[in-house]
């Protein structure tokens, strides 16, 4: 059985390493930061008791988001835009990609966000000493695998010919 780890050796946010790829195919160095998880809508079933019965099983819905320097998302935009999208660069799937690799000898972990359309833009500017950032909101098409692994296995379903 392992142990808490002491005085050992961590994943820092240097250490994350994220891609776009689908035709974009950049990996991203100015990035603020990411934000990505996927929830499982589950609803307690009560009946006439006070306490559950039971549980459903919920719809899963994953999201994300990313927070960009302006000139990252400056290079990004561009490149998108470039690709001639048929109805616009939001209407592109992209798959994001994170990798957590440390040089300590930790395990690299890749997380997928997969066929990820923008579904908002954000430009917030204030007065401030910080640098422009660029906010970003991901919808994703599919759950996100976990370290290759997707958190819900779904049963395969086959349609038969009528």
């Amino acid at each position: 059985m392992a142990g808490a780890l002491v005085n050992g050796d961590y994943y820092a946010f240097a250490d994350i390493e994220t891609s776009l790829g689908s035709g974009v195919n950049l990996s991203i160095v100015g990035m603020k930061s990411i934000n990505y998880s996927d929830d499982e809508g589950m609803e307690y079933v009560y009946g006439t008791a006070r306490n559950p019965i039971g549980t459903t099983a919920g719809v899963i819905k994953p999201k994300g988001e990313i927070e960009f320097f302006k000139p990252a998302w400056n290079t990004i935009l561009a490149q998108l835009i470039s690709l001639n999208v048929p109805g616009g660069w939001r209407r592109l799937k992209i798959d994001i990609t994170v990798s957590y690799s440390a040089a300590s000898g930790l395990p690299t972990v890749t997380d997928v966000i997969p066929g990820c359309k923008i579904k908002m833009v954000d430009a917030s500017n204030s007065q401030s000493d910080a640098p422009l950032t660029q906010k970003i909101e991901l919808f994703p098409s599919g759950g996100i695998l976990w370290n290759g692994q997707p958190s819900i296995v779904e049963p395969q379903v086959l349609f038969a010919d009528a």
